[in-house]
């Protein structure tokens, strides 16, 4: 559940406002847990300000002479009874978070307001997150009161802590309100456990026992899911990251740990690399086929290094497409690996792509260049979204037609067949402008649409050629 900030939403307007102060619901708040976690039924403002002062002077002390035993018990002491008192209140913000979102539900009945006067957006405002966080955590804390009341009240008296309560929630999602409630009962009759670790573990088992079908159902679900994604990072560096069975991908690392700890036995002194970075180099070593551990690779993926930053006479930096800048010397390094291709680049003035060597599929930076030039598929009355569309050799890359910008254009699925297998013709004499032959033997010149329109002479009166008539 998150815990809301008082820092202000970063928007375009300046909020001033400071959180507002309540000093009679914090001494309710306060007295309500005393009373509920201790037994006493009768603190008062004064009997908390005696026990504060008593506290200060007692920790003064042990700080001042006190053995590092007896300062190691009174911060362990006080830390223990801050999180029974954390634990009291995160609980009572999860029921006023469900209380909350039964206002604001549409079902509502026990308010003279309209579901339409109370929104999440409401609470969103003066808690400082965003609605969507609200009604999330408004949802998440209806869920949990209503199908986890057990957990919720262990949660209030100490005995387990959030993060326990949230494994709860996760592995009773997917089950019906008395499945839900058997794991509940299951998990809590064992208590916390001794780690989070282990409570996760008993929790999922107790699923699995108590509902062996749906769980077998669920992993074949998820199976489906499986996926390898990349996230970027600063530094030159990046996640990448696999979403694999549990079986498999235990398989997986068990097999890279094998090997970098046998490398790791085998290394000389010399190496001082770690063993998870031994694991890394491993990973990369199996995925790429490289024979010769932890050595640099050949460059298979596309980096655009500054001419004068390969000759080392520049230090800007470089950039792999979709990933973004690189530092100088990591690009020289790159670029003069063994096995490393190199390609031509040309720009304009302005650091504008207009060629590319060779090579058969458009570059990332040539397709955005396409899409956004061209916009639409070129077939004379097609406008199908760039986003839809192939980008097609004007002259095909099996009659040597470079992969240049001015030898690509868009053209939908059903075009880009039309014009392979079909008898019309196109041509591309200037970048972006297309010139089309018909079966019939019409020709028809699509140009490109302009990103702004200059005011007409008072001479011009030319119709809009984006389709001339067939001639």
């Amino acid at each position: 559940m998150h815990t809301p900030s008082h820092t202000p939403p970063q928007t375009s307007e300046t909020n001033t406002e400071q959180p507002k102060r309540h000093p009679k619901i914090l001494l309710n708040v306060l007295a309500a847990a005393h009373a509920e976690l201790t037994g006493d039924t009768r603190p008062t403002f004064t009997t908390a300000q005696e026990i504060a002062i008593t506290q200060t002077e007692e920790a003064n002390q042990i700080s001042g002479s006190g053995s590092a035993a007896e300062q190691f018990r009174h911060h362990l002491d006080n830390y223990q009874s801050k999180a029974m008192l954390l634990g009291w209140i995160q609980a009572e913000m999860i029921e006023d978070l469900a209380a909350l979102a039964r206002i604001c539900s549409p079902d509502n009945t026990t308010t003279t307001a309209a579901p339409s006067e109370l929104a999440p957006e409401d609470v969103a405002i003066e808690i400082s997150v965003s609605p969507t966080t609200a009604a999330r955590d408004m949802s998440h804390a209806r869920t949990i009161t209503n199908r986890l009341p057990h957990a919720l009240h262990e949660l209030r008296k100490g005995r387990i802590d959030l993060p326990r309560l949230h494994t709860l929630a996760r592995a009773t999602r997917p089950l019906d309100d008395d499945l839900a409630a058997a794991v509940e009962k299951h998990v809590l009759h064992g208590g916390p456990r001794r780690t989070r670790e282990a409570f996760t573990d008993a929790t999922r088992r107790a699923v699995h026992t108590l509902d062996p079908d749906g769980s077998t159902a669920r992993t074949q679900a998820r199976k489906a899911e499986r996926r390898v994604r990349i996230l970027t990072s600063e530094d030159n560096a990046s996640r990448l990251t696999a979403f694999l069975p549990a079986d498999e991908a235990h398989a997986c690392y068990q097999r890279i740990d094998q090997l970098a700890r046998r490398i790791s036995t085998q290394n000389t002194t010399a190496d001082n690399r770690t063993t998870d970075q031994i694991r890394a180099d491993v990973l990369v070593d199996l995925l790429t086929g490289r024979t010769q551990h932890a050595q640099p690779l050949s460059c298979d993926v596309q980096v655009i290094v500054p001419i004068t930053t390969l000759l080392g006479t520049s230090t800007a930096p470089g950039e792999i497409p979709g990933i973004g800048s690189i530092p100088a010397a990591i690009a020289h390094d790159m670029a003069h690996r063994p096995g490393s291709t190199w390609r031509r680049i040309l720009t304009d003035p302005r650091g504008h792509l207009l060629e590319v060597a060779n090579r058969r599929h458009p570059t990332p930076a040539q397709t955005r260049h396409i899409r956004t030039r061209d916009r639409t598929c070129r077939h004379p009355g097609c406008t199908r979204q760039a986003i839809h569309c192939d980008i097609d050799h004007t002259i095909p890359h099996t009659d040597h037609g470079p992969t240049v910008t001015r030898n690509l254009g868009l053209l939908c699925r059903r075009h880009h067949r039309m014009r392979h297998q079909g008898k019309w013709k196109i041509h591309q004499p200037e970048p972006g402008i297309f010139h089309w032959t018909t079966a019939l033997g019409h020709t028809i010149t699509i140009n490109p649409d302009p990103y702004h329109h200059p005011n007409p002479s008072p001479n011009t009166n030319r119709p809009d050629d984006r389709d001339n008539p067939p001639s």
